[in-house]
């Protein structure tokens, strides 16, 4: 009977810890994070690519283009609801571009690079693009 009364005051306790610890977890993700991405879409030939959000690199690697798809690179950064800078650039062939969003629901920025003008840009959509 002690045994009995032991085992359940601990299944008692570790009920308790596991709903504080589950509470407290939950007040941490209250903060609303909308639904980003950023792609690195069409004109792009294996070239080292930099990308940056509010001064942070999130991508520096290769990137090509699948015709196809007209998609290179997918990336999903976590971001709060407010004013972002985003840069891209591709440091061998001199090309640099930025851009100010403001984020308050889901969006994906396309990033695009036309070759013959040696000009990054920035497409906004206000969904997440899915590319089939």
């Amino acid at each position: 009977m002690k045994t009995h009364s032991i085992l359940a005051g601990f299944v008692i306790l570790v009920a308790l810890g596991l709903s504080q610890g589950c509470s407290h977890s939950t007040k941490v993700s209250d903060e609303t994070r909308p639904l980003f991405a950023i792609d690195l879409q069409d004109g792009f030939q294996h070239d080292v690519v930099t990308v940056s959000l509010d001064n942070r690199t999130i991508y520096n690697d290769s990137a090509f283009t699948n015709s196809v798809l007209s998609l290179a690179v997918h990336l999903s950064p976590s971001v709060s609801a407010g004013s972002h800078r985003i840069q891209a650039s591709i440091p061998e062939l001199s090309a640099a571009a930025d851009t100010v969003i403001d984020i308050r629901d889901t969006m994906t920025v396309g990033i695009n690079y036309n070759r013959s003008a040696n000009h990054l840009s920035f497409t906004v959509y206000h969904n997440i693009v899915l590319y089939m």
